[in-house]
C-alpha cells in the first residue's frame, strides 16, 4: 500500500517536475515576503502604532501586497502556488464514493465544509492572496464582486487575528519583563 502510493505520487511530481519546481521558488519568495511581514514588521508596527492603528497600518501593507500578487498571478496566467491543482484534487476528493472508510470521511468533510471552510481555513492559516485565488470561481481573469468579497474578508479576518495575537504577545512579554 505505502509502496502504491510513493508510486503514485513519483509519478505525480516525475510528470509535474516543472510545475513543482517553479511552485517550490515561488513558495521559497512566499515565505520570505511573509516572514519579514509577519515578525520584524508586524511586530515593529504593532509594539509602535498600538492594536488599532497597527492593525489598520499593517491591514492596508497585507491588503496590497496580496493585491499586488493576485494582479501578478493573474497577469502571468501561471499556477505558480499549485492552487488550481490543489481546487481540482478537493473536487475529485468530494465526489469519491469508493470503499476507503477514510476517503469518505474525507470527502464528507470536503462536501459539508465546502466554500466557508475553506475561507475560514485560509483566512487563518495563510494570507488573503491564497484566501481568494483558492476561493474565487474563475482563474486569471481578475476580481469578481464576490472574489472582492471574499479578498477583503480574508483582509479583515486574517490580521484581526494576527493583530490581536501579536499585540497580546507584545503585552505579556511587556509585563513578564519589563517590570
Amino acid at each position: 500500500m505505502a509502496r502504491e502510493w510513493f508510486k503514485k505520487t513519483a509519478a505525480f511530481i516525475a510528470a509535474k517536475k516543472k510545475k513543482v519546481g517553479t511552485a517550490g521558488l515561488a513558495y521559497s519568495f512566499d515565505y520570505c515576503v511573509n516572514w519579514l511581514f509577519n515578525y520584524p514588521l508586524y511586530i515593529y508596527v504593532m509594539n509602535d502604532y498600538g492594536l488599532k492603528y497597527g492593525f489598520l497600518i499593517m491591514s492596508c501593507l497585507s491588503f496590497s501586497i496580496c493585491l499586488a500578487y493576485i494582479l501578478i498571478y493573474d497577469i502571468i496566467k501561471k499556477d505558480l502556488f499549485l492552487l488550481e491543482d490543489a481546487k481540482e484534487f478537493m473536487e475529485k476528493i468530494g465526489s469519491y464514493g469508493g470503499e476507503s472508510r477514510a476517503k469518505k470521511l474525507l470527502a464528507w468533510i470536503v462536501r459539508k465544509g465546502g466554500f466557508f471552510s475553506a475561507f475560514l481555513i485560509l483566512s487563518l492559516w495563510k494570507d488573503p492572496f491564497y484566501t481568494t485565488a483558492f476561493c474565487r470561481k474563475g482563474k486569471y481573469d481578475g476580481l469578481s464582486r464576490r472574489d472582492w468579497g471574499i479578498f477583503l474578508g480574508s483582509v479583515v479576518i486574517g490580521n484581526a487575528v494576527w493583530a490581536l495575537s501579536v499585540f497580546g504577545g507584545i503585552e505579556v512579554f511587556k509585563r513578564v519583563f519589563l517590570k
